[in-house]
Parts: structure tokens; sequence; C-alpha cells
């Protein structure tokens, strides 16, 4: 139900930002809502995950959502206030993306790298494995 509210208010804000004259406050926010529907709903495949090569699927998801997240929250924030130190956004955002290709370069994700083999999961290993 959630993924519905924050879908909803990135249509919302894209529309406004896209209307005349354009609004780069608004489409930042809908891109910061589109990444944070991407992170819900990995958070509900990994909590619905049966084995780890599927968990450790869903987990790259979650970090590639994270990444472009800490990214566009920091232009997000340099927009809002008006203070943009261009030296810093550029390299907070190259650091963001690097970390994503590294993610998605990597066969399972960094926290379970070796641990691919098919087994039962049980709640309490779930909650572990969010919280490496």
């Amino acid at each position: 139900m959630a993924i519905g509210f924050l879908f909803y208010a990135a249509l919302i804000h894209i529309t406004a930002g896209l209307d005349r004259p354009r609004a780069p406050l608004h489409l930042l926010f809908a891109a910061l809502t589109l990444a944070v529907t991407v992170l819900a709903a990995s958070l509900i495949m990994i909590y619905q995950s049966r084995s780890v090569p599927e968990a450790a699927f869903t987990l790259k998801w979650n970090f590639a959502a994270l990444s472009v997240i800490y990214a566009l929250l920091a232009w997000f924030v340099a927009d809002y206030t008006g203070f943009r130190p261009l030296p810093f956004l550029l390299g907070f955002s190259a650091a963001n993306m690097l970390q994503f290709l590294i993610n998605l370069e990597a066969l399972w994700g960094h926290p379970l790298k070796g641990s691919c083999q098919e087994k039962r999961l049980t709640r309490l290993q779930k909650r572990a494995i969010f919280f490496l």
C-alpha cells in the first residue's frame, strides 16, 4: 500500500515539475520518491525470500536503490537550500554511482559473497541479512 502512495506522490511531483516554468525541485523529489518506491519493494522481497540467492538478489536491489537515494538527496538538499557546492556534489554523486556500479558487478553482493548455496532462511536470518 505504501508503494502505491509513493508512486502516486512521484507522479504528482513529475507533473508539477514538468509544468511551465519547469521546477527542478519537484523533479528531484519525484526521482527520490521513485527510488524510495524501489527500496520499499526490495525490502518486501527480502522479507519474503526463502533462500540465500534470492535474498542476495533482492539485497542488491536494496543497495542500488540506497546509492541512488543518497546521490539524489544531496542534489535535492542543495537545490532546496540554494547552497550548491559543486565539487562536493559531483564528488559525492560520483562516489555513490561508483558504489552502484560495484554492487552491480558483484555476483551475490558483497555481504553475502561466498554464501550462495540453497538453503531455507528463518525469520531471524532474514533480519540478520537485512542489518548487514
